[in-house]
Parts: C-alpha cells; sequence; structure tokens
C-alpha cells in the first residue's frame, strides 16, 4: 500500500500497513453505483446437504455502506469483489488458528434480499459455509455441536475478513455523502481516521475509511457483530431458485434518506469545503515555509562544514610544510655539526703539530740533534707546556756529551760523577716528595729526565768499553 509523506511524517507509515487486512462487519449505508458488470452464474456447492459429518448454514458476509468501525465499503469494490470469498476459511472469532469450516458458495442480493445480476443501489454479499461436525478430539466435537446448538438457537452471528490495497476518504456531512480521493495533498486527514486513533471528524464531518481493491480472505463466526445484517439465515436458503428474502434484523435508522435539493445546504457544503480548503492551503503552506527554512538552514550548515573542512586542510597543509621545514633544518643543523666536529679534531690536530713543531725548535735551541729531539718530543706528547719547559731546562743545564773521534775506556772517576750526578737528583726529587710545592711537577720532570740521562750515559759507557 502507498505511503503518503504526510502520513509518515503523523507517525502512521507501519499502522497503516499493519491494518491492511480487517476482520470486522459494516453497516448498511447507501453508496451511488458507479459501474455495471454482467450476471455471473453461481457455483452452489449444495450437492447433497444431508451429509451427517457436515452442517450447512447461509450469512450475510457484507454489506455496502458505513459500519459502526467508520469503514466504508460501496456497492462498485463490493461488487468487484464478490466471488473472492468461496473456498475460503470460516473460523471461530477471526482466529485463523481455530479454523471450524469453509465457506462454499457467494452471491449478492438487493436490500430486500432479491438476487441481482448487475450492481445496485444497495447490496450484501450472501454466503454458504459448512461447519465441519467429525472432529477425532471428542472435546473439539462437543465444542462443535454446542456452536452449532447455539447458531439454532440465533446467538451467533458472522463477520467478514477482508484483505485491501488503497482507500479513499469517505466525508458525511449535512449536506451529504462525498468521496474524497487519498493522495498527498489529502492525506493529512488519515490522521483523523478512527481506526488509527482519531476521532473519526474534521471540522463537523465525519470522516470515514473507503476501502478500494480489496478482497475476501474468509469470514469469522462471532457473538456481536458489527454489522447489523451479518446475521445467519434460519430456514431460508437464498441460493434457492425464486427464493425471497427477508432481513428480519435490519436497522433502517442506518439508511440515511439525503436531501435532493438543498440550495442553503449546499451553499453551506461549498462554504465548508472552501474554507477546509483554505486551512488545507494554509497548513500547506505552513510546512512549505518551514521545509524551506528547514532546507536554508541546512544548506548553511553544509556550507559552513565544507569551510571548515577547507580550512582543516589549510592548516594540515602549513603543517605538513613546517614539519618538512624542520626536518630540513635538523638535517642542515646534523650536517653542521659534522663540520664543526671535523672542524674541531682538525684544529686538534693542528695544534698538536704546532705543538710538536715548537717543542722540537726549543730542543734543537738547547743544542739537542734534530733525531733526538723528535725522539724526545714523541716521549714526551702527553706531558704539559711547564713540564716539557723543565726537560729542556734540564737538558740546558746538562748538555749531551759530543761525540769524540777516539773512544776510550770510562775511569771508575768517570762512573762516580755519574753517580754523584745521579745522587743529586734522587735528592731533590725526593725532598720534593718529602715537602710539596707548586713545583712537585717540574721535580717529578727532572726526575724523568735524570732516569734518561742515566740510561744514554750508560749506553754510552758501554759504547766506550767496545
Amino acid at each position: 500500500m502507498k505511503i503518503y509523506q504526510q502520513e509518515l511524517n503523523d507517525g502512521l507509515g507501519e499502522q497503516i500497513q499493519a491494518t491492511a487486512r480487517i476482520a470486522f462487519e459494516c453497516p448498511i449505508l447507501q453508496e451511488e453505483i458507479k459501474t455495471n458488470v454482467t450476471d455471473i452464474e453461481k457455483s452452489l456447492a449444495f450437492m447433497d446437504k444431508n451429509q451427517p459429518d457436515l452442517f450447512h448454514l447461509n450469512s450475510v458476509l457484507v454489506s455496502a455502506g458505513w459500519n459502526k468501525n467508520d469503514d466504508v465499503f460501496t456497492s462498485e469494490y463490493l461488487w468487484a469483489a464478490k466471488d473472492t470469498p468461496v473456498n475460503k476459511q470460516f473460523n471461530y472469532m477471526h482466529d485463523d488458528n481455530d479454523i471450524i469450516g469453509h465457506i462454499t458458495a457467494s452471491m449478492v442480493v438487493d436490500k430486500d434480499g432479491n438476487p441481482v445480476t448487475e450492481p445496485v443501489d444497495s447490496i450484501d454479499i450472501i454466503t454458504s459455509a459448512v461447519i465441519y461436525r467429525a472432529w477425532s478430539d471428542p472435546e473439539v466435537r462437543g465444542r462443535i455441536e454446542k456452536l452449532i446448538s447455539e447458531i439454532k438457537e440465533g446467538k451467533w452471528a458472522v463477520s467478514m475478513e477482508c484483505i485491501f490495497e488503497d482507500f479513499d476518504y469517505a466525508i458525511k456531512g449535512p449536506e451529504g455523502d462525498r468521496v474524497l480521493s487519498r493522495s498527498e495533498s489529502s492525506a493529512f486527514l488519515t490522521k483523523h481516521l478512527r481506526v488509527y486513533g482519531g476521532t473519526g471528524e474534521y471540522h463537523g464531518y465525519k470522516v470515514g475509511r473507503l476501502l478500494k481493491d480489496y478482497y475476501f480472505s474468509g469470514k469469522g463466526l462471532v457473538d456481536n457483530p458489527a454489522n447489523p445484517r451479518s446475521i445467519i439465515f434460519k430456514g431460508v436458503d437464498p441460493f434457492e431458485k425464486n427464493t425471497n428474502i427477508q432481513i428480519t434484523n435490519f436497522l433502517a435508522a442506518m439508511e440515511v434518506d439525503m436531501p435532493k435539493d438543498k440550495p442553503e445546504a449546499a451553499e453551506d457544503f461549498e462554504a465548508k469545503a472552501k474554507q477546509l480548503e483554505a486551512d488545507f492551503m494554509a497548513y500547506k503552506t505552513v510546512a512549505e515555509t518551514a521545509k524551506s527554512e528547514s532546507d536554508t538552514a541546512l544548506a548553511s550548515l553544509e556550507q559552513r562544514i565544507k569551510d571548515l573542512e577547507t580550512a582543516i586542510a589549510d592548516i594540515q597543509g602549513i603543517k605538513e610544510a613546517q614539519e618538512r621545514e624542520i626536518a630540513a633544518l635538523n638535517d642542515k643543523m646534523k650536517e653542521k655539526q659534522k663540520e664543526m666536529e671535523d672542524m674541531k679534531e682538525e684544529c686538534k690536530t693542528t695544534q698538536k703539530k704546532m705543538k710538536c713543531m715548537k717543542r722540537k725548535a726549543s730542543l734543537t735551541l738547547a743544542g739537542i740533534a734534530e733525531a733526538k729531539a723528535d725522539e724526545l718530543v714523541s716521549k714526551f706528547e702527553d706531558a704539559s707546556d711547564d713540564m716539557f719547559d723543565s726537560v729542556i731546562a734540564l737538558l740546558a743545564d746538562n748538555p749531551a756529551p759530543q761525540p769524540e773521534p777516539k773512544v776510550e775506556a770510562e775511569t771508575e772517576e768517570d762512573e762516580e760523577v755519574v753517580a754523584s750526578e745521579l745522587d743529586k737528583v734522587e735528592e731533590v726529587s725526593t725532598a720534593s716528595l718529602a715537602n710539596p710545592s707548586d713545583e712537585e711537577a717540574k721535580v717529578v720532570t727532572m726526575k724523568s729526565v735524570a732516569n734518561w740521562l742515566s740510561s744514554n750515559l750508560k749506553t754510552t759507557k758501554n759504547l766506550k768499553s767496545e
């Protein structure tokens, strides 16, 4: 079934879908005939009414008109669905799980019970059905026999079940009945229907649901039918030819003879119709204005979102550029640090070379041969400048002996001199250690030099002995 946007806005979508199947009866209200159909022969399933396992009964299934539930059946749609009840279920109180029989035949009669072969102003659909009497369960069999007994006493009636595809609005007022097509522009009336929780009225007009394009899915045995004409016939078979049916509990009050010619009523109706249209247009204008404002606000919000997304993208781009710049600066900084380390190392090497050159020059000035000066510079490479100056001073006070063309044997006197010199150096060193002072480093250096000199002198002695 089509659901209109207004009905969705009113929260009726699921409810309309859920009530596309109805199971209740309709009271009588005459409707205007709009179509003609040819006579359709009935197949009357009454070959043998004396079968003991079947109970036959005939009843009014549904009537054209407006029932107490505010559902409306017109002759047009009833005539189109007149053959659909045949071979459908006959249940107890509209319970699909409690089927007690089935419908065997149907026919159309007018309000006086005369069979008709084409639509007339007011029609009923009469059905014949059977109730199953043969049951294996004694309890069920007893229940069915009790129902049959009460049916014979007139305590039970029937109501129809049908499934429909669409509906319009039946509008009832003092000036007459009207049908308003259900559409997008009129769907606001749905919420006023009783079946969907409304009051069944709108601005003084009674509003009903006119069912369309339906078919009958069965009927139920009920004790309180909504359709006063949905009765079970006693002793009368409407399917017998030339039978005139008299329906005894027809409610004449439900059949309203509407005035044919009342100008004042017509004018009043036209005025109310115009008012209804004006109210609808006002409602539509408010709805369209609200929609326009909503669309504008939505468009503004979407634009704002786009602007924010653009701003975020720009910020992200700036951030990425800054990160790349920082990374480049870090790389440059590392390169500069490497260059600085290399320069420091180169500077140290240069300073070391210059220090060695300076020390060698000092040794040379002190009378030390070049080869020996290189050896001393290398040996005392890690000594401080003060210590090395002390070494130079010591060497200056005790210059190395010059080589002689002829080597003579060393005398005991020479050895005593060397020993005497060593003792002097040792005494000075011991005194420094006993009484430490600022000259401690110099003394230690002199001791080292004395040791070196002793070694060299011994070497000289060995050369002489050779």
